[in-house]
């Protein structure tokens, strides 16, 4: 267990959502929560907490995790900053693409069908949603990309995205992820009693 800056969880690593868990459910109100968040920071120049993530080992890949709880939070970050960057200057846009959003494979690896569609939308080139899932992410890029263009100081308000803080736990076994994940799980959408037991 550690707090780590939204900048050290991402350092050299990958995520992965796990087949177990429910799709993209943030709504706008979610997100501009998370906005709020980030706000704080910027007007405080302090770092900022923003809740729990808890991850599992992969089994071979050193630098690969599942994420068992903190998907609506880290998948609305990645959207969030892959937006700054495409409005960024050409060096700094490519700089930030390889550490938050590609190198060699994708920082984040989302559920089936959804990881096309989410890859798409990054782009720009997003089709109609298939499915909830993806209607909850086109609506929230759609904000995003909405409130990023009114700020002025992009790179500022990455730098203070990069400050936010998250309590981090990893577990080597995803049993023992799982129920860290129904302890700590605080924030965002309550999970339903279905959810919990799918996850088991």
């Amino acid at each position: 267990m550690a707090t780590k800056q939204i900048k050290e969880l991402f350092n050299g690593r990958y995520f992965e959502i796990p087949k177990y868990q429910r799709g993209y459910a943030w709504e706008n109100k979610n997100v501009r929560e998370l906005f709020d968040d980030i706000y704080e920071s910027l007007e405080t120049d302090s770092n900022h907490y923003i809740g729990t993530i808890v991850l599992s080992e992969h089994l071979k890949a050193t630098d690969l995790y599942y994420v068992v709880d903190g998907q609506q939070r880290i998948t609305t970050i990645t959207m969030i900053i892959n937006a700054i960057i495409q409005l960024l200057p050409k060096k700094d846009s490519e700089y930030y693409h390889r550490f938050y959003i590609e190198e060699v494979q994708h920082r984040l690896k989302m559920l089936g069908q959804d990881q096309r569609f989410f890859l798409s939308l990054l782009n720009r080139n997003e089709g109609e949603p298939e499915n909830k899932s993806q209607r909850f992410m086109k609506e929230a890029y759609e904000e995003i990309c909405s409130t990023v263009s009114r700020e002025k100081d992009k790179l500022k308000l990455l730098k203070a995205i990069e400050k936010l803080e998250m309590m981090e736990f990893i577990e080597k076994s995803e049993g023992d992820a799982i129920r860290i994940f129904q302890t700590v799980n605080d924030r965002g959408k309550p999970l339903s009693n279905m959810e919990k037991a799918k996850s088991l």
